[in-house]
């Protein structure tokens, strides 16, 4: 069920809207509304980071001027909600809103502050009625799966100190799982992870970025393209995620097709495309940073590919080695030189 998106009338910021025939519930900890119950409707409305407003009576007018009756859900969101990022997993649908300029781990010694706009806000569909205890495991899978995401997109945190979720489905819950390895709550985990490493990346990109006085078009660096031959799937999975341990990201519908696997780990994504007239870039590749340089070195040996080191290149150590195809990839880490 994607959003629609309306304009709120006294500003004309955007707003995500969601509307449900009777029928649905919905548990969540959204700022207005929260709790489990029947559910008409869930807005994720932007607001400005120094938003004051009492966001029930805020959410309140709106949903009046837009048409909106019985019990619903609302969040606010200082992130850009244009921006917003799904995923979807065999009937299971997620929308996330994310910005990352506040990221906090959820034990952390600070004290808590006054409540502000939520900035990583999820809201997900799930097709089937879940029992109450499948509601609550369905939150918790979600949130676990959001972490995840921000871990492999290289976030210092395991969300924002406001971050809200919002799952939905069906009356009459006779599912009784939705924790991770459950029928639905994998599903849900895989489309609430989708949806977070996009909205994570895109903010990443867009803040890494800004305000760089050669960055007249806001360029960045979404994923690096490799080739591989017809039938070469295993073998790049083999390496990739075996090897490196980077984790597979699903291709779109569209693409998947096409062949090809795509993989992320922290900041880096890597796509893998199908080349029926392959030959393996022995010249041209990429460069990419590592933590622990020595550590990956020692794991892509131990897997029996060579390493080659390289003292080349100043201020940095860095060393090469080939993929399962021979594609050639520099890994190197600052030497502290400098």
């Amino acid at each position: 069920m994607p959003p629609g998106v309306l304009v709120q009338p006294d500003n004309g910021r955007p707003a995500l809207v969601w509307s449900f025939p009777d029928g649905v519930r919905a548990l969540s900890t959204a700022v207005v509304g929260g709790g489990l119950g029947p559910c008409r409707w869930v807005v994720n409305v932007e607001v400005d980071d120094q938003y004051h407003r009492d966001p029930v009576a805020h959410v309140a007018e709106l949903a009046g001027a837009w048409g909106l009756t019985g019990p619903g859900a609302g969040l606010l969101t200082a992130a850009v909600v244009a921006e917003s990022a799904a995923g979807t997993d065999r009937g299971v649908e997620c929308v996330a809103t994310v910005g990352l300029s506040h990221p906090a781990y959820a034990a952390a010694s600070a004290s808590a502050g006054a409540w502000t706009p939520g900035t990583i806000n999820t809201v997900c569909w799930v097709p089937v009625g879940l029992s109450d205890g499948a509601l609550v495991n369905a939150v918790v899978t979600a949130t676990e799966a959001k972490a995840q995401a921000l871990a492999d997109a290289g976030v210092r945190g395991t969300g924002t100190p406001s971050d809200a979720i919002v799952v939905c489905c069906p009356e009459g819950g006779g599912e009784p799982y939705g924790g991770p390895r459950s029928l639905w709550g994998q599903r849900i985990a895989n489309a609430v992870h989708q949806a977070t490493s996009a909205g994570a990346q895109r903010w990443l990109i867009a803040n890494t970025v800004t305000n760089r006085e050669s960055g007249a078009f806001g360029l960045g660096l979404h994923h690096v393209q490799l080739a591989i031959p017809p039938g070469g799937e295993e073998p790049a999975r083999a390496f990739y995620v075996g090897v490196l341990g980077m984790t597979e990201v699903p291709k779109p519908p569209v693409l998947a097709a096409r062949g090809g696997v795509w993989v992320r780990a922290d900041r880096l994504e890597i796509h893998l495309g199908v080349e029926d007239d392959f030959r393996p870039a022995r010249k041209a590749h990429p460069g990419i940073a590592v933590a622990d340089l020595d550590g990956l070195a020692a794991r892509v040996a131990a897997a029996g590919v060579d390493v080659r080191w390289d003292g080349d290149f100043p201020g940095y150590r860095r060393c090469y080695v080939s993929d399962s195809f021979g594609n050639r990839l520099e890994f190197l880490s600052p030497d502290g030189s400098r």
